[in-house]
């Protein structure tokens, strides 16, 4: 795997390969992501350099429900004018795993947002498969990656009420998470 660290845009421009996975996990002083790698315009550029059934995950940190979700909600409904599959998955932090009662889905968190060049779709057993089989391999060295992989988000989230995120309208920086 080879990793590239600079700005996600700039290098996507100027980008001719095509890749597997592409992985976004940048953010601001102030937590937030920077709204040019939040946009319509930035997924499109993304889907033009992934492979055929390639990934793209994002990292955020958000809410699933409530106030404190928009970020995650606009950001969904920005990669699903793009994408045709979608999956999230919630991550409780180290520290809030093992309490008895499930956390709130007001409660902010990591969610990886994948999403998928190309129609395929993934079941909840084709993923716990590909889980246990990378696990197996000694491929995955995160402790929590079986039960992260297995508590994907089933539910839909609403975005009636948030913004298409595009280069000329992207405020996620006024979004609380």
């Amino acid at each position: 795997m080879r990793v590239y660290i600079e700005d996600g845009r700039r290098f996507v421009r100027r980008a001719a390969e095509r890749y597997d996975l592409i992985v976004l996990d940048a953010f601001t002083v102030r937590a937030h992501m920077p709204f040019h790698l939040a946009t319509r315009e930035f997924m499109q550029e993304i889907k033009e350099r992934l492979a055929p059934g390639g990934v793209f995950l994002v990292n955020l940190v958000s809410a699933i429900d409530g106030s404190r979700s928009r970020i995650l909600r606009s950001e969904y409904k920005t990669a699903a004018s793009v994408f045709d599959s979608l999956y999230l998955f919630p991550r409780p932090y180290d520290f809030e795993r093992g309490q008895a009662a499930p956390l709130p889905a007001t409660r902010p968190r990591n969610v990886m947002l994948i999403a998928l060049n190309g129609s395929e779709q993934w079941s909840a057993e084709s993923i716990a498969k590909s889980a246990r089989s990378l696990q197996a391999a000694g491929l995955v060295h995160t402790p929590t990656f079986l039960d992260d992989a297995l508590n994907f988000y089933v539910g839909r989230l609403r975005t009636d009420d948030v913004p298409l995120l595009t280069d000329n309208y992207a405020p996620i920086d006024t979004m609380a998470f």
